[in-house]
């Protein structure tokens, strides 16, 4: 029972890490592709 909590417990852990590795990752690319005139402006667009 206990090793079924921690894999569990290491399993939610590690898919929010790369769930937010994830979302950095396009913001990154919706900046590049939008240039520097617009990086701002096509941030505030992704909410």
């Amino acid at each position: 029972m206990v090793n079924n909590t921690y894999m569990g417990v290491v399993f939610v852990v590690l898919t929010g890490l790369f769930g937010h590795a994830w979302h950095g990752i396009a913001y990154t690319e919706v900046a590049v592709k939008a240039g520097i005139e617009r990086t701002g402006t096509a941030l505030g667009m992704m909410y």
